[in-house]
């Protein structure tokens, strides 16, 4: 009887221990490790956090943007079909530190280096799956008021965690409207500054930022959002800052005020520039006289040098 006892006993303890294994990595990245030290990976304890170059367009930045950080981490840097952790949608607090949506926990291996990469805003379904060798793309629209950002790549381990910031670069550029008088009179009011004509779809590869598959549905335009209808007197800031695909070398934009509608009014950039550069804002000053339109670009907030300048007629 008590043999009998003791091998049903053992049997139990032998199924526990099998349904406990089973259970342990069911919601967990988990490699195995010696001696059971899994360390997990806290972005949200101050291990990473996030910084960005310049503000998101005008707002607070990433912390307040209400959109959503991207994630994935990848052992030894390298892409494979099950990344560590896989475009997981993140948030940022006041802190800039990132805390996942999920309440996922995730591991760090016994052995290796593990890479983070991260993107901006995140995409839950117009996204490519990673592949072996092969890093994610995300398919995206914008209105030039959406700015796409990529991650510079950090790594840590088991004992070293990452010790600097996911530094977030701008993989668009930007473009910043001002007005003032020329011999026009002073009571002359502004009522929409639009970039027509631009590719509003195309692919970015979270790794690099680089841009691809530019196309644009329909006939594209831009709108800087100009608030009311502002007299065009001393100079001053209108509308809002619009996000656009880069390295181009003219933007053609359109103006109505209470003179009349400017058409195909052209924008290149100066001071060395022979394209609109990525991650640089073109601070663009419209200054109107009695039969033009005169057209000045400085480079503004998010890369301090550069120049650009344009005549309407």
């Amino acid at each position: 009887m008590n043999i009998m006892k003791n091998l049903v006993l053992s049997m139990l303890a032998i199924a526990s221990i099998s349904v406990l294994s089973s259970c342990s990595s069911e919601n967990d990245v988990i490699d195995e490790v010696t001696g059971g030290d899994q360390v997990e990976i806290k972005l949200n304890a101050g291990t990473i956090d996030v910084k960005t170059k310049a503000p998101i367009i005008d707002l607070a930045g990433l912390a307040t943007s209400g959109n959503k950080i991207g994630i994935y981490a990848i052992d030894d840097n390298t892409w494979t079909a099950t990344p560590r952790i896989a475009n997981q949608s993140s948030s940022t607090d006041a802190s800039r530190n990132i805390t996942f949506d999920d309440s996922k926990k995730y591991y760090y291996p016994g052995t290796g280096d593990v890479n983070f990469y991260a993107y901006f805003p995140y995409e839950g379904t117009n996204i490519t799956a990673p592949s072996e060798g092969t890093a994610p793309s995300v398919s995206f629209t914008i209105t030039g008021q959406e700015d796409l950002m990529y991650a510079t790549s950090v790594s840590g381990n088991k004992t070293t965690p990452p010790t600097t910031a996911l530094q977030f670069n701008h993989a668009l550029t930007q473009i910043q409207f001002k007005v003032k008088a020329g011999t026009i009179p002073n009571d002359v009011t502004l009522t929409s500054i639009k970039v027509t004509g631009v590719n509003d779809q195309g692919k970015m590869d979270i790794t690099t930022g680089t841009l691809s598959e530019w196309k644009k549905s329909g006939s594209a335009a831009f709108d800087a959002s100009v608030t009311g209808t502002p007299t065009i007197a001393t100079e001053a800031s209108v509308g809002s800052p619009i996000m656009l695909q880069p390295e181009q070398t003219s933007f053609t934009i359109e103006v109505v005020t209470s003179m009349g509608t400017y058409s195909n009014i052209s924008i290149t950039p100066t001071g060395g520039d022979s394209q609109f550069a990525v991650g640089k804002a073109y601070n663009v000053l419209l200054t109107f006289n009695a039969t033009e339109i005169t057209v000045k670009a400085d480079v503004t907030t998010w890369t301090p040098n550069g120049t650009g300048e344009g005549k309407v007629e």
